[in-house]
């Protein structure tokens, strides 16, 4: 018998379409939430916020669908307090690993902040490791200072060799690329002098799982916008595609994650204190 080799082709992700499925309420334990992201198996969510300057846990009884009936808010004591390092959390990530979690600021000095996590996905265990990014000083290194000025988000490829910064409301908005070596350390991170220009604010950015497009938010326009990249986890060869929803019910969607195969998408409701379903 003959054997038949079959090309592999990377599953492609399109959002046109994609309408408003539900809402979750997040009053009373975050009302201003800037930041969202997964476990590696989807069943648990952190979702960080400038009201409580807490990363807050949740659990979800089915992987990946934070809907109301899904989701078990884990407590307060199951959160990590930032306070003590930026009172401005404008966005978070956590590694792929599950050992790391970082928190994007823009108070105080711009900042990207690293914690480790004693317990694997247990954000409750993080403790920062009293390294940071300084932004200021990468840009200005590579002869770029002034143009990051508000970072909004953060994300990572998935080895961690690559941070990307999303920059909105002050210097020049879009997604900035920097390399990290060795990966997921920041402290010693470089901007590598690309970035994907974007018009109005960009409040959060996110990856497929196969690094080959990225989506972001945009507080001027409220819709997500999607990129396919001819390279995945390389933004310089990020194409704008039409595909393309608008968030209906916030007029400020800051913070965004989808599930594992990119039918549905979460997005940070930062006036109305929600969590918003779109599929």
């Amino acid at each position: 018998m003959p054997i038949i080799f079959a090309n592999y082709i990377d599953p492609t992700w399109d959002i046109s379409g994609y309408t408003l499925q539900s809402s979750y309420d997040l009053t009373g334990i975050e009302i201003r939430p800037s930041g969202f992201s997964w476990n590696d198996d989807g069943t648990k969510a952190y979702i960080i916020g400038l009201d409580t300057d807490r990363a807050h846990q949740f659990s979800l009884s089915t992987p990946y669908d934070f809907v109301t009936g899904s989701v078990t808010y884990d407590g307060i004591g199951e959160s990590l307090d930032v306070s003590e390092e930026t009172i401005n959390p404008t966005g978070g990530a956590i590694s792929s690993n599950g050992l790391f979690y970082y928190v994007s600021s823009a108070a105080g000095g711009r900042t990207i902040f690293k914690y480790e996590l004693t317990v694997p996905w247990d954000i409750s265990t993080g403790v920062w490791d009293n390294t940071d990014f300084d932004i200021d000083a990468a840009m200005l290194a590579a002869g770029a200072s002034g143009e990051l000025l508000a970072p909004s988000d953060v994300t990572f490829s998935q080895n961690g060799d690559k941070m990307f910064i999303s920059n909105g409301g002050n210097g020049d908005d879009g997604v900035y690329q920097f390399s990290c070596s060795p990966n997921w350390v920041i402290n010693t991170a470089t901007y590598d002098g690309v970035r994907v220009q974007t018009i109005g604010d960009i409040t959060g950015v996110k990856f497929s799982t196969n690094g080959k497009q990225m989506f972001i938010t945009n507080d001027n326009t409220n819709k997500v916008s999607q990129y396919n990249l001819g390279t995945a986890w390389r933004i310089n060869t990020a194409v704008l595609q039409a595909s393309e929803f608008g968030v209906t019910t916030e007029s400020f969607p800051y913070g965004i994650a989808s599930n594992v195969d990119g039918t549905a998408f979460y997005i940070c409701g930062f006036i109305t204190a929600t969590i918003q379903k779109y599929a």
